[in-house]
């Protein structure tokens, strides 16, 4: 079999799994709302036509799909972002908390001498 059938097959199997046309299922991969690597339906492509399929349900059109789509990753990479900068507070508090610690242990000596 071909590459283009096999992909083909892949999408019409996707279309009827997801419950979503074949033809709006290509114009969503067209639009990269879809994310597919290597043309492979992966679960993070079937998961994205799943959402397709309940925006759609709700009455929003492609477009409204789209900005969806780029409002959750801007969303995602945000949430992300936040905890990369409260683990980078922690962890400049604890090297703070060890220094305070340190200076302590230091002036208590001082003073004992």
């Amino acid at each position: 079999m071909s590459r283009e059938y096999d992909e083909m097959e892949a999408l019409l199997r996707i279309a009827r799994d997801v419950g979503i046309q074949a033809q709006e299922l290509i114009e969503c991969v067209q639009r990269r709302l879809i994310p597919l690597k290597d043309n492979r339906w992966d679960d993070e492509a079937v998961e994205a036509a799943r959402r397709v399929r309940r925006l759609r349900r709700l009455g929003v059109n492609l477009q409204g799909i789209e900005v969806i789509f780029h409002m959750r990753r801007q969303l995602i990479r945000s949430q992300l972002e936040a905890q990369r900068l409260q683990e980078e507070m922690r962890r400049a508090q604890q090297i703070h908390e060890w220094e305070i610690a340190r200076l302590l242990r230091q002036l208590a000596r001082d003073i004992g001498e």
